[in-house]
């Protein structure tokens, strides 16, 4: 059967088609809307249709939405209306569902029609994934939030042992590997995150000498108080922040704008004498490189990302970015390279030529087909 014809009609799935004939790829995401964020997903999901795959997503928000007006699914509807004893059932039912029954059968049909040859996620869906190991397919998991799922325990500290059921793992965190390795999965390797080349610039026309892109977190909090601040102090308006959340009476002596898209972190890198990059507190502890990372190299920006250990095994310090491990280093570093462009422009080189090198989408789901394969 065509894909299309057996994909028509479902509004939880959504078909990427190649130019060639290729198999299928299944991936598993939070929900479609990702791809219109132009998140991760998208990434991904370009890289697999640019190597000829036809890429089946499955959004298991739209999956498990309220409620869809169909066969069991319909009986929680009719609860709900009615009253307040309707209302627990309603509850009862949106919390257990009685219905995965019915939604499993569904996309057990559909992959039995489509037969993907692999099925990708980074993400919690049991459901889709009890249905992939039923159908054989080859199962992989690519966890990108490690250092926050050992810190704050998510899925109530149940998330290795679910991994435990995927063929394959991937995780950002070299510390993240023993957890996964005592669960019981079998094959667990490191896979850093990416830059994506493909990323359509989106130019909002500015200019800074130093600026932080990201939202507040209070787990960023930490790395604020060691780097971001004290910038600040020193720098005032001429540091800028993108992002949301920010409390402006803290960051009143700053440069404040909203967040912005994915596509357009070129436009501010590019603007940037120094792009400055911190991390959450649980990547400190749990070392792992955001995505920042690769993003401000890869465009061509200069970094100056606080320091995080391993990340010499990705990339030469003060030469394909500089990483402080203090404030007055930070002030220092930032000082010496506005008054010396030609280096920055050297070290800001450097470091794009390392990510295009080694450290693009490309070069990661190479490393997950040659594995798979």
């Amino acid at each position: 059967m065509q894909i299309s014809q057996a994909v028509n009609g479902l509004n939880w799935c959504h078909v990427f088609p190649s130019s060639g004939d290729g198999e299928v790829f299944a991936l598993g995401v939070s929900s479609l809307d990702s791809f219109q964020k132009k998140d991760l997903y998208f990434s991904i999901k370009n890289e697999l249709v640019r190597r000829g795959y036809t890429v089946l997503a499955v959004g298991q928000r739209e999956l498990l939405g309220k409620f869809s007006k169909d066969k069991g699914d319909m009986v929680a509807e009719t609860i709900a209306s009615g009253p307040k004893l309707g209302k627990a059932l309603y509850r009862f039912f949106a919390k257990y569902r009685p219905d995965a029954f019915f939604i499993r059968s569904k996309v057990l049909k559909l992959f039995k029609e489509v037969k993907p040859c692999a099925f990708l996620t980074q993400w919690y869906v049991p459901l889709i994934l009890d249905v992939v190991r039923k159908c054989g397919i080859t199962s992989v998991l690519w966890c990108m939030d490690d250092p926050m799922i050992i810190e704050e325990r998510w899925f109530y500290g149940d998330w290795f042992r679910y991994a435990s059921n995927f063929d394959f793992v991937y995780t950002i965190s070299k510390s993240a590997l023993p957890f996964y390795k005592e669960a019981g999965a079998t094959s667990v390797n490191w896979l850093p995150l990416y830059f994506d080349p493909y990323l359509n610039g989106e130019e909002i026309g500015i200019e800074c000498v130093i600026s932080f892109v990201g939202n507040y977190f209070s787990d960023r909090l930490p790395a604020c108080e060691r780097i971001l601040f004290p910038l600040i102090q020193k720098f005032e308006k001429d540091v800028h922040i993108f992002g949301s959340g920010w409390n402006e009476t803290v960051v009143k002596r700053a440069s404040l704008h909203r967040a912005i898209p994915r596509s357009a972190l070129k436009s501010v890198f590019l603007g940037s004498k120094i792009n400055l990059n911190i991390h959450r507190e649980s990547a400190y502890k749990y070392p792992a490189l955001n995505f920042r990372t690769f993003e401000i190299t890869g465009f061509g920006g200069f970094e100056m990302v606080e320091y995080v250990k391993g990340l010499e095994e990705l990339f030469e310090i003060g030469k394909e970015l500089v990483a402080p491990k203090s404030s007055q280093e930070a002030i220092e570093l930032a000082q010496h390279y506005l008054e010396n462009d030609e280096q920055r422009l050297k070290i800001a080189s450097n470091g794009q030529k390392r990510v295009l090198n080694e450290h693009t989408i490309s070069h990661r789901i190479d490393s997950i087909l040659k594995q798979i394969k």
